[in-house]
């Protein structure tokens, strides 16, 4: 895996990216379409936190960092972090988490956050890179 590169997301990759976000997810048990998938990237599309792992040009991972004021001070909030199942395994997740460390480091944000799925595979493998759960406990409420 060491032509892999970590580089920042592009205008250009948001399709490619809608459907690996879309592949991803309804591996772990969602139910998200094309159509979905490419209206959830382009509405968090700023640029600025966004990176993609590609091999040989193709996007094989994806990570979506948005900024977020919180009251210690402003932090990378993680939407989204995916990487195709044949490339699990060999460090791309890992290498996609340090990039978007990296810049927050950079930018000087205070900490790197995101909600994560305790009953998907993923949680485990945060766990082992040091992510410890904040407390907070999300809430939804459907609107009917």
């Amino acid at each position: 895996m060491s032509n892999v590169r970590i580089e920042k997301m592009k205008e250009s990759d948001l399709e490619e990216v809608a459907k690996i976000f879309c592949t991803v997810f309804n591996e772990e048990g969602e139910n998200w379409t094309e159509e979905s998938s490419k209206s959830h990237v382009v509405q968090n599309y700023f640029g600025e936190a966004h990176f993609v792992a590609k091999e040989n040009n193709n996007i094989i991972g994806m990570v979506m960092g948005i900024p977020l004021t919180r009251e210690a001070g402003t932090e990378i909030f993680i939407d989204s972090l995916v990487v195709l199942k044949e490339y699990r395994g060999k460090g791309i997740g890992k290498k996609l988490f340090n990039k978007i460390v990296e810049y927050a480091k950079k930018e000087k944000y205070k900490g790197v956050r995101f909600l994560a799925n305790p009953e998907f595979n993923s949680f485990k493998w945060y766990k082992k890179m040091k992510y410890k759960e904040s407390g907070w406990v999300e809430l939804f409420k459907e609107i009917e």
